[in-house]
């Protein structure tokens, strides 16, 4: 016997489970109340990764949200397991637009320090 695909609530994209475990304030219904966090309007840490530009969720969620000084601004609540994420799309996307820039600017400052031969200490150019 089949029990069906889970209940997910429609603004996080989270089972109604994982919601009941976290520290997320819920509705009557159990789904993610919105008002909790008034200034964010995405929920949904898919949505949210889209915004920023990321194809990758894990990577995103991750990497980029746990790097120091991460430019995106999000809010959080819930144990890592529980997490539960907010933003709104335009900070989503600047944020994400910032992340790449600072990501490009920090790739040029390794290639201009020079490229050395490992094995001799020497440099290549």
């Amino acid at each position: 016997m089949s029990k069906g695909p889970w209940k997910k609530c429609p603004l996080t994209g989270v089972s109604l489970a994982k919601l009941s475990r976290s520290d997320a304030p819920l509705t009557e219904e159990g789904n993610f109340d919105p008002a909790f966090w008034p200034d964010c309007n995405v929920f949904d840490i898919r949505s949210i990764a889209a915004h920023c530009g990321f194809a990758d969720v894990a990577h995103f969620e991750n990497v980029v949200l746990r790097t120091s000084g991460c430019p995106i601004h999000f809010r959080s609540v819930g144990s890592p397991t529980e997490r539960i994420y907010g933003t709104h799309t335009s900070s989503a996307q600047a944020g994400g637009e910032t992340w790449r820039s600072e990501q490009r600017t920090a790739a040029r400052a390794r290639c201009d320090a020079g490229v050395f031969d490992v094995a001799s200490g020497s440099s290549l150019r």
